[in-house]
């Protein structure tokens, strides 16, 4: 009995194991390929098959996904108001845009994005302002598409040369944008 015990337990444990890991290899997988618009394939295939469709969030999480703040503004010394997911401060959208500020996190190079099931973005470069703040910016037509929409998936490619990839739901966004709009002057 103690050899079976012994031969099952470590097989067990390393199917287990290699269960946890598989997705991370993927992943890894994905930011090998070369081409921007197969990476970005790559990585949205990774995410189905890690998504776990019988653990649904509650209806109500939808709104707390996205928080309206009151902040104090460090030049002005007035009252702005922004909207972040709160596991995720580096993320602001204000009155007419989404920022990402990346430069704790290598900067920015280039990003592109795409917003549901659209085809995605040209790459871009940061431009003017957000090029020396290592922000991605996100304003216009593509900003009020992502008030529309349900999900963004943005890639940036960083000045050191690594990939990014970040997913963020848009539940709840545009009632706070709508909010923002009617409470913050």
């Amino acid at each position: 009995m103690k050899l079976l015990t012994l031969l099952v337990v470590p097989l067990a444990l390393g199917l287990a194991g290699a269960a946890v890991a598989e997705p991370a290899v993927g992943r890894a997988a994905c930011a090998g390929i070369p081409g921007a618009a197969e990476r970005l394939a790559c990585y949205d295939a990774e995410a189905a098959k890690s998504a776990k469709p019988d653990e649904a969030a509650p209806a109500e999480a939808g709104l707390a996904g996205w928080v309206l703040e009151r902040r104090q503004d460090r030049l002005t010394g007035t009252e702005v108001c922004v909207i972040s997911p709160p596991a995720k401060p580096y993320v602001r959208v204000g009155r007419d845009d989404l920022v990402v500020d990346f430069s704790a996190r290598g900067g920015v190079a280039r990003y592109r994005y795409r917003i549901d099931d659209a085809e995605p973005s040209r790459e871009r470069s940061p431009r003017g302002a957000d090029r020396p703040r290592q922000q991605v910016h996100i304003d216009g037509k593509a900003f009020h598409r992502i008030l529309a929409g349900s999900q963004l998936v943005l890639e940036v490619t960083t000045r050191s040369g690594g990939v990014v990839v970040e997913e963020f739901d848009l539940a709840g966004l545009s009632a706070q944008h709508d909010r923002l709009l009617r409470e913050c002057r």
